[in-house]
């Protein structure tokens, strides 16, 4: 008996990870955030950000776009609020990016943040320099896809990138004649102390190459939880150590492509 649920009825696989501290809620991805059901009187949405220019403010809202920092121009932006509506640009500079997580730019866009700084006027807009991930305050994952089917034991079924392992079979796409792997070792992923301060929770879905040796050969982030505060590197970063009795087809050892799912609770 596996020591995990495994599924692969059109579902990735589930790892629970579990920690005992305070519990925190997600914030609603376009509402000012509420801690313990009280609104911080400093909290603010990006469209209405325009009201406090010159004060220090925490302004909630969606992500709605990243850019890297480009020739001319030394900063990493993240676009706050929605396209059609006034939002605000968070500006992080080159030095201070490398204190930030390497998957900021990639996998933010559909995140909730809450950014703390001075609102100043720019340019094109509203902006806002942020110095350290200590300014974000809370974060919280995009929305999850449909349900995959009724008793589904997990929630959504996330697309194989094409470009990962070509033409190796994917464990929930219905290929006949394969016994898939099963768990051998499967370490659970640190929290980072950064995560831990900024009560970042939720789940991963990382894709996996598991070889015919059964060791994961390759590794790549599906569903991220957190680009900033080093949980989505833990979990890719254990996801690697993980090892497989291999999947078998005629006899014979076979590499096959997995979804596995790990969850990042503080209780």
């Amino acid at each position: 008996m596996v020591p995990w649920p495994l599924q692969y009825r059109e579902a990735p696989v589930t790892h629970r990870l579990q920690r005992r501290v305070i519990a925190v809620a997600f914030i609603a991805a376009w509402a000012p955030v509420t801690a313990a059901g009280q609104l911080a009187q400093d909290t603010i949405v990006a469209r209405a950000a325009g009201q406090f220019v010159g004060r220090t403010k925490t302004v909630c809202d969606v992500v709605a776009g990243a850019r890297a920092a480009l020739a001319g121009d030394t900063d990493t932006r993240l676009d706050l609020g929605e396209p059609q509506a006034d939002g605000l640009t968070v500006a992080i500079n080159q030095d201070d990016r490398k204190k930030f997580g390497p998957f900021l730019e990639a996998h933010l866009p559909g995140f909730t943040v809450c950014v703390e700084g001075k609102i100043e006027r720019g340019t094109s807009g509203l902006a806002m320099r942020v110095k350290a991930p200590s300014q974000f305050k809370w974060l919280a994952q995009p929305k999850a896809a449909a349900p995959v089917g009724r008793g589904a034991p997990v929630r959504h079924l996330l697309p194989v990138s094409p470009d990962f392992a070509p033409g190796v079979p994917v464990a929930g796409r219905g290929v006949p004649g394969i016994t898939w792997p099963t768990p051998i070792t499967h370490p659970n992923p640190d929290y980072t102390e950064a995560a831990r301060r900024a009560k970042v929770t939720g789940s991963v879905e990382v894709q996996i190459l598991v070889g015919a040796d059964g060791k994961v050969s390759d590794a790549r982030m599906l569903l991220p939880v957190d680009p900033i505060f080093g949980l989505d590197e833990a979990a890719l970063k254990t996801a690697r150590e993980w090892t497989f009795k291999p999947a078998m087809r005629d006899g014979a050892p076979i590499p096959v492509v997995m979804m596995v799912e790990m969850s990042f609770n503080l209780r």
